[in-house]
C-alpha cells in the first residue's frame, strides 16, 4: 500500500531548529520532525509513508523567489527522495504573475497561504478582479 502524506513543512537546515521553536510555542504542539529535509526523509522511513508534499509558507514577499527555488530544488529530487513541494506566494510580492509563470512548469501547485498577511485568492474582491485573473493567459501544458 502506497501512502501520501500531503501537508508537511521544511526549512532551510540553518534556520529549522529556531523556526520549529517558534511555531511549537505559537501552536501549542509537538512536531514530528526537526524540520529539515532529512528529518521529514527519517520521518517518512519511519512511518511507512511513501511520498510527502511540502507546503511551503513565504512569510515575507521577498522570500519568495528563494522558497520557491528551494521547491523546485525538491520537485527535481522527488522521484529518488519522494518529496515533492508546492511552489509558494506572498500577497505583498511584487510582480505575482511573472513568478507564477517562472515556477509554473517546475511546480505545477501553488500555495497560497491565508493565515499569512491576510492573502485572498484574488486580491481585490470586485468581479472584473476576477475576471481578469481568469483571463490571464497561461503557460502551454508540457
Amino acid at each position: 500500500m502506497q501512502i501520501l502524506d500531503f501537508h508537511t513543512h521544511t526549512f532551510p537546515d540553518r534556520i529549522a531548529a529556531a523556526a520549529i521553536d517558534k511555531l511549537q510555542a505559537a501552536s501549542h504542539t509537538r512536531p514530528f520532525t526537526d524540520g529539515t529535509v532529512s528529518g521529514l526523509k527519517n520521518s517518512m522511513t519511519e512511518a511507512g509513508i511513501t511520498a510527502s508534499v511540502v507546503l511551503p509558507v513565504a512569510t515575507s514577499a521577498r522570500q519568495v523567489p528563494h522558497v520557491n527555488d528551494a521547491s523546485i530544488a525538491l520537485n527535481d529530487r522527488g522521484a529518488e527522495t519522494g518529496i515533492y513541494s508546492f511552489g509558494c506566494m506572498h500577497p505583498d510580492y511584487e510582480d505575482v504573475r511573472a513568478e507564477l509563470r517562472a515556477v509554473f512548469d517546475d511546480c505545477r501547485w501553488m500555495d497560497f497561504h491565508g493565515s499569512v498577511g491576510g492573502w485572498f485568492c484574488f486580491k481585490g474582491s470586485s468581479a472584473a478582479d476576477r475576471r481578469r485573473a481568469r483571463s490571464t493567459p497561461q503557460p502551454a501544458a508540457r
